[in-house]
């Protein structure tokens, strides 16, 4: 019975390994995400969503902003959505460290094929778990952005290097530099 079971969780489907490892994921950032009060930055960011929320400032201009405007124009989304709250300033972040989990899996499949599934299973599941990456997503911050950014880029790299990128376009928009 024991070998049985064993051969069962090692002949998982990718089908079945991806959500679970997103489920997994997405539960170790609940946690903190209602532990912490709102840090200085997020609520900076959040009264720039706001403004943008409302229609009072959607431009921004005259705001200093130095950062990125993906979470501060998905912020303002999602405080239409979901209310004026700290968990919809929240939501987004959460979100983008989920999507950066299942980006990650594709990008270790996509390097070795097939055979990198095991690649793809580790590289989802470290940064699925990872503490610092957990405690990232829970708050408002623009680094759990970052991967989503990215990762479609270094993906397009690996599989057609030769050909102009429609994944580049959201990294121009979406970034400082």
């Amino acid at each position: 019975m024991l070998a049985e079971l064993k051969s069962k969780t090692r002949n998982l489907k990718p089908q079945v390994i991806l959500p679970l490892i997103c489920l997994i994921a997405f539960a170790l950032r609940l946690g903190p995400l209602f532990d912490n009060r709102f840090h200085p930055d997020e609520a900076l960011f959040s009264t720039w969503a706001l403004k943008i929320a409302h229609g009072e400032n959607i431009w921004l201009t005259g705001v200093p902003v130095d950062k990125p405007p993906l979470l501060i124009y998905l912020s303002a989304l999602s405080f239409f959505v979901f209310g004026q709250n700290e968990l919809a300033a929240r939501v987004p972040n959460l979100m983008a460290s989920v999507v950066s989990v299942v980006l990650v899996w594709r990008l270790g499949l996509s390097h070795v094929g097939t055979d990198g599934l095991g690649i793809g299973k580790l590289g989802a599941g470290k940064l699925g778990t990872g503490k610092l990456v957990g405690y990232q997503s829970s708050n408002q911050s623009t680094t759990t952005n970052l991967p989503v950014t990215n990762l479609p880029s270094y993906f397009r790299r690996c599989c057609w290097p030769c050909r102009p990128s429609p994944f580049s376009l959201p990294r121009r928009l979406f970034s400082t530099r």
